[in-house]
């Protein structure tokens, strides 16, 4: 429904959409009062004492006129407060139209504890956004839980068995529509379509996503202004060692990816040998992302969470474009490696420091060991057999280090096999 402007006339209630106490006061003014300001916390507290004697709903439904009257405001004024604490989770408004009348509903909801409000990232961005560092800290203390137990001390408390007896009592059935503790969480736009369709890419089971980690997802994206592609990059990589989506892992790699440099994706530069049927593989290489190609040259076959993982980190770390990184992948598999972090990254840096930029030089040098030494082909957009040729035989003695290197790979292999 289109929200239409506010005017006095239109009337409204209150209701409590979860349990408030006192202690909230104070988490309200040191936490949320900072983020939105004093006029939202002080509309927020208006609408909360028209809850009288802790009712969970308003008794009588009066115009808008009144509460501008009693907060000495306007509409204006008013709709801006009300949007802010809608939009940081301590109102949900709804408006219907009964008799001509344009009637309002404003749902409070208790505010986060200090540790929910402490583990919830886009909350933290925004108070961090708001106080000094040394406020901020101050802040976190004021709520510091400071309960030690001294040396000495055992605790004696009496069990819930040691004094009820629950045998003979019966269940009543009750209807559980009962008002709560919980609060809500702040109303943020997430690309979930895009997130999802990015997962399916990556063949990940999207069951793993529990409503809890979508919300994670949302905080963090707020947070850290992170993409639904890159997010699903990240829940992609923060799954623990029993498949699950570890919340505490995505955290930490969101925080470490708003840290991390931005890079632009690298344009793919095509230089063809003049070969047909290997210029045919380099378009491949040029066209496709690293992803779909090691999918096709390994028969279709679905990729492994593990590849996919770490195809992705050497893409996002080295920042290769499609044709060398397809190159370099081609490469692996030609030779029957086990794929591997520590074999790509090698071949990685081989690539880098000899500045190759398309799937062709990548090739060469990867096939060869070096940088081939061939006249100028980097900066032909053709290149001949005869050149072609005079590159494949160019192949110098390896030296100590590398055939070490290659002896690790190997056993690694072995050991991969073995699993």
């Amino acid at each position: 429904m289109i929200r239409n402007t506010l005017v006095s006339q239109d009337t409204y209630e209150v209701v409590k959409g979860s349990v408030i106490s006192n202690y909230d006061r104070k988490i309200l003014t040191r936490l949320y009062q900072p983020i939105v300001g004093f006029g939202a916390i002080a509309t927020y507290f208006t609408l909360l004492s028209e809850l009288e004697a802790d009712k969970t709903v308003s008794k009588t439904i009066r115009p808008h006129s009144v509460l501008f009257d009693l907060m000495d405001c306007t509409n204006t004024v008013f709709m801006a407060n009300i949007t802010k604490l809608e939009a940081i989770g301590l109102v949900k408004t709804y408006v219907g139209v009964h008799k001509g009348v344009t009637n309002y509903i404003y749902t409070l909801f208790a505010p986060k504890t200090p540790k929910e409000f402490f583990n919830y990232d886009l909350y933290v961005s925004l108070l961090q956004n708001k106080l000094s560092k040394k406020d901020f800290d101050r802040t976190m203390m004021y709520f510091k839980n400071d309960l030690k137990v001294e040396e000495g001390y055992a605790e004696v408390t009496t069990s819930f068995n040691d004094i009820f007896e629950v045998a003979s009592l019966e269940v009543a059935n009750v209807k559980n529509d009962l008002i709560d503790s919980k609060s809500n969480y702040p109303s943020y736009t997430f690309a979930f379509d895009a997130f999802y369709l990015k997962l399916k890419d990556l063949q990940f089971d999207r069951r793993k996503i529990t409503s809890s980690v979508e919300n994670t997802i949302v905080s963090l994206s707020a947070a850290f202004n992170i993409s639904a592609y890159d997010m699903a990059l990240l829940v992609q990589r923060s799954l623990d060692e029993f498949g699950k989506v570890s919340e505490t892992k995505l955290k930490n790699l969101a925080r470490r990816s708003a840290q991390a440099p931005k890079f632009e994706e690298k344009e793919t530069k095509v230089v063809y040998s003049g070969i047909t049927r290997l210029d045919e593989k380099i378009e491949l290489m040029s066209n496709l992302s690293p992803i779909e190609f090691f999918k096709l040259i390994n028969n279709n076959q679905p990729l492994l969470p593990r590849e996919v993982s770490i195809i992705n980190d050497f893409v996002r770390l080295t920042n290769l474009n499609n044709g060398v990184t397809n190159a370099l992948l081609d490469f692996v598999v030609q030779k029957g490696d086990v794929i591997s972090a520590s074999l790509l990254q090698y071949w990685g840096r081989v690539l880098m420091n000899k500045h190759i930029e398309d799937a062709y030089q990548a090739m060469l040098t990867l096939q060869n060991g070096l940088t081939p030494k061939t006249k100028e082909v980097k900066a032909k957009t053709v290149v001949s057999k005869k050149e072609v040729e005079e590159a494949k035989n160019i192949i110098d003695t390896q030296d100590d280090e590398y055939e070490k290197l290659i002896k690790e790979f190997k056993e690694m292999r072995k050991a991969y096999a073995k699993d």
